[in-house]
């Protein structure tokens, strides 16, 4: 008995017909990629440990890297609350070399109202703590709460948005009142769904503050800018007019523009030779007013900001990534071809 083979639609035969039938053409796309879909199942049907390798190597180095860069695009491209960050510079710590090794940290309130606030280039000089822990308790609830202690132009170097109120003044500060201004999740913790609360009092180590503003919570992961609460640096158990350089404040500069970073970089660096040492141990001391991303990673020592590191460091670690599907696919193969 003759075979009688079917015949394979050509282009012409498409065309003609999805010039008759306008709904032909989205039809037969359809069925081509159904096909081609069951082809390719097919295939890696053949040799399901082969093909299981494969994939996993491939989709796990995917997900790392793009868990990587969106973890590294929020880290350092968040803008909030930092929108002035073009005409900014960081001053994260202060290293002393010392006979005997180095005391690396952050800085003095002192210092850096003393001596970063003399310069002339900067518009502004935004001084913060860091955050520290304290516990709170609300119906026999415990709350932890971050707090860190700030200065009046911290609320205009900082564009936070204020959900309720306003930052506390700077006659507020001078007169060392109790107030506070508190992140969203905070007041959502602390009070509950509740309206507004600008006027109440909220209690952190033992001690009550007067609600001055609520603010956009800001993640952890911006350890520069995130609190729980923002205090006026007056209430700190922790003497600000200490004039010991060392301490737990960080500061940044704004300048008038992005042209004045350049300047006010170099005037800061002449401020640092110029500060007395205060310790006969101290041979030299170091400070550096970086960029965003220097001040964050900022592993750097006397005379670099250690940005080179860490590129060098990431760099590294995306192309270790990426050699195992690389050295996975060229292995499979070549083990399928013998």
């Amino acid at each position: 008995m003759m075979r009688i083979w079917p015949i394979r639609p050509t282009g012409w035969y498409v065309y003609l017909t999805a010039a008759r039938y306008p709904n032909f053409r989205t039809r037969h796309k359809k069925a081509m990629l159904r096909n081609y879909f069951k082809i390719a199942i097919a295939v890696l049907k053949r040799r399901k440990f082969f093909t299981f390798i494969s994939l996993f190597g491939i989709s796990f180095t995917l997900t790392i890297l793009m868990v990587a860069t969106a973890f590294i695009d929020k880290l350092v491209n968040d803008p909030y609350p930092d929108a002035k960050r073009e005409r900014s510079l960081y001053i994260n710590k202060l290293e002393q070399k010392m006979k005997d090794g180095r005391n690396t940290g952050p800085l003095s309130f002192y210092f850096l109202d003393h001596y970063a606030g003399s310069l002339k280039t900067p518009a502004k000089l935004a001084i913060s703590s860091l955050f520290r822990a304290t516990n709170t308790y609300v119906n026999n609830k415990k709350i932890v709460i971050n707090y860190k202690y700030t200065n009046s132009d911290y609320w205009d170097v900082l564009e936070y948005e204020f959900l309720e109120g306003k930052p506390f003044s700077k006659q507020q500060i001078a007169n060392g009142e109790h107030v506070t201004v508190i992140s969203e999740d905070t007041k959502k913790e602390y009070f509950g769904e509740t309206g507004n609360v600008v006027g109440k009092y909220i209690e952190a180590d033992n001690v009550k503050y007067r609600i001055n503003g609520v603010v956009k919570s800001v993640p952890i992961t911006a350890y520069q800018f995130y609190a729980d609460m923002y205090l006026p640096y007056t209430v700190s158990k922790i003497d600000y007019k200490d004039k010991n350089y060392s301490g737990e404040y960080i500061g940044i500069l704004l300048a008038q523009n992005k042209d004045d970073l350049p300047a006010m970089s170099r005037e800061y660096e002449q401020m640092i030779s110029k500060i007395p040492i205060q310790n006969k141990e101290v041979i030299k001391m170091y400070s550096h007013a970086n960029s965003y991303f220097a001040s964050y990673v900022n592993i750097g020592g006397e005379d670099t900001s250690g940005t080179a590191y860490v590129i060098a460091a990431l760099g590294f670690f995306a192309m270790l990534v990426m050699l195992l599907p690389t050295l996975n696919l060229v292995n499979i193969n070549i083990t399928r071809i013998m």
